[in-house]
């Protein structure tokens, strides 16, 4: 603030901080690397109601100051697109100045693996910044990236998750698997995860697998070994526990595949540059199927392959899935070569 205008904790645009750091203004603390140590703003705001009805309901009726932030070809002068009036919802703490709740406004810094991954440029335009040094923010990166906040989420619960391989698809590079989805059902917070993979190391998950979970039963995974697919339905009962003991999985999985020239594909498919190929996959669930009761594994095409305590793969036998987008989204029935549901010994349904 200075003199007698009060402070405030805002954030400032950079094309504002810009201007201030090149003006002498404000200090610009480098890293070793000779980056600004400044974090960036993922623009991820709580509010409290009360404060926000007050604040737009009092004499500045939540009115925030307007600008315009005009983006330039590489010459400076020629428009690159055409510019807009703009308002910043980060702006929000002006509207609160002078009041008892603008002493309460703060900020916490959080990995922007964990938080922040935007999905807002054309394939072409992110693959040039990411040879310049910048995230490329495209559909595969996006991916990719959601599947590594999971990762970290399980390293954190002490489990065993390998990176992938790196890949490239339409010029952008980014770690292709573990394919990793877990629902908000079973985990809607990092914190969550040690309650439901509690067996720390005991589970290891290698680079190229792929793990689906879901569903709204309690799930407890105390040993595993995934080398290839697998989807965890819990169903639809809250009050059902699924455990996961001695669990090993090894089949040939699903993996990314770049689209070739003239194959068809939809416009979700396009903009990543790849397919997710499905080889085969293991599906354990605790859904009621014929009478077998909790203890079961179903999904479209599967059948067991080994006894109880071996190595439990699961193949293709009948038809395929439908196409969905991404990996989520499966379901069916599965049958053994009898037309009968089956069990999978290695899973302890409780």
């Amino acid at each position: 603030g200075g003199g007698d205008k009060p402070d405030v904790v805002v954030n400032v645009e950079y094309n504002f901080l810009k201007g201030m750091l090149e003006g002498g203004d404000v200090a610009d603390p480098k890293s070793p690397e000779g980056y600004s140590e400044y974090p960036g703003n993922a623009n991820n705001l709580i509010l409290s109601f009360p404060s926000y009805l007050a604040a737009v309901t009092g004499p500045t009726e939540g009115v925030v100051s307007e600008f315009v932030n005009p983006k330039f070809k590489e010459d400076g002068v020629t428009f690159k697109k055409p510019t807009r009036l703009e308002c910043m919802m980060q702006d929000y703490p002006q509207v609160l100045k002078g009041t008892e709740d603008s002493k309460k406004v703060g900020f916490t810094s959080v990995a922007a693996g964990l938080c922040f991954s935007p999905v807002k440029n054309a394939t072409a335009d992110g693959a040039k910044k990411q040879k310049e040094g910048t995230h490329p923010a495209v559909a595969f990166s996006g991916e990719s990236d959601q599947y590594a906040a999971v990762a970290m989420c399980l390293r954190a619960a002490g489990c065993r998750v390998q990176k992938g391989q790196v890949k490239t698809f339409l010029g952008v590079s980014m770690e292709s698997g573990p394919f990793l989805v877990v629902h908000p059902a079973v985990c809607c917070q990092p914190s969550h995860y040690k309650g439901v993979f509690v067996g720390g190391d005991k589970i290891n998950i290698l680079g190229g697998s792929t793990l689906i979970v879901k569903g709204k039963g309690k799930l407890v995974v105390e040993s595993l070994k995934l080398d290839g697919a697998l989807i965890v339905d819990t169903g639809d009962d809250p009050a059902s526990t699924l455990t996961i003991k001695d669990v090993v999985v090894e089949n040939e999985g699903w993996m990314e595949k770049p689209i070739e020239e003239g194959m068809p594909s939809a416009e979700w498919m396009k903009m990543r540059g790849y397919f997710m190929e499905r080889k085969e996959a293991c599906y354990i669930t605790n859904l009621p199927k014929r009478g077998v009761g909790k203890f079961g594994v179903s999904g479209p095409g599967y059948r067991v392959d080994a006894g109880a305590g071996q190595t439990a793969k699961w193949m293709w036998v009948e038809e395929e899935p439908k196409e969905e987008k991404g990996v989520m989204g499966f379901g069916g029935g599965s049958k053994d070569e009898e037309g009968e549901t089956v069990g999978c010994s290695p899973c302890n349904v409780m």
